[in-house]
């Protein structure tokens, strides 16, 4: 079996997974396009999204 995500093998093991609701601005800067969103959003009105 290929797992390929945390989340498959957590399911493999049999463990529950739970998901909730969370904020789109809530972003990891893993990758040079999350960079780039983080610049956007750095450069717009700080209060459009840190609230």
């Amino acid at each position: 079996m290929e797992i390929d995500s945390i989340s498959a093998l957590q399911v493999a093991l049999g463990w529950q997974i739970y998901f909730a609701k969370g904020s789109e601005r809530n972003i990891k800067l893993t990758r040079t396009e999350d960079i780039d969103m983080f610049k956007a959003m750095l450069a717009t009105e700080r209060d459009e999204w840190l609230k």
